[in-house]
């Protein structure tokens, strides 16, 4: 999870980011729009152990990334986020009026 890689499609009457999360827990991902901004952040933990004979290794270490994407005229009511087979997909219907804050559900 170095990078957080995505695709950003402009559908017409809406907008698909598609985002490759893999390894991450959906408990772990965090999904907002504020200010015509999209905000993806992500942590991961994980934990190795390794035992052989006399040696023991043990690693562990978390990780966390986020990044912002601005958007043009979006019905923020109308967001969605779904994550699936470690691609995080969020669908941003266009709107004219005026945007709103939100924590958007990830199904």
């Amino acid at each position: 999870m170095a990078s957080l890689k995505v695709d950003i499609r402009d559908n017409g009457n809406e907008y698909i980011l598609e985002a490759d999360l893999p390894n991450v827990n959906k408990e772990n991902l965090n999904v907002s729009f504020e200010d015509n901004v999209l905000t993806i952040a992500a942590e991961h933990d994980q934990q190795v152990k390794e035992e052989k004979e006399n040696y023991i290794r043990r690693e562990r270490y978390q990780q966390s990334i986020s990044r912002k994407f601005a958007f043009d005229s979006v019905d923020s009511q109308g967001i969605q986020a779904k994550y699936e087979n470690g691609v995080l997909t969020v669908t941003l219907p266009k709107n004219q009026s005026q945007n709103q804050s939100q924590q958007i559900e990830i199904q």
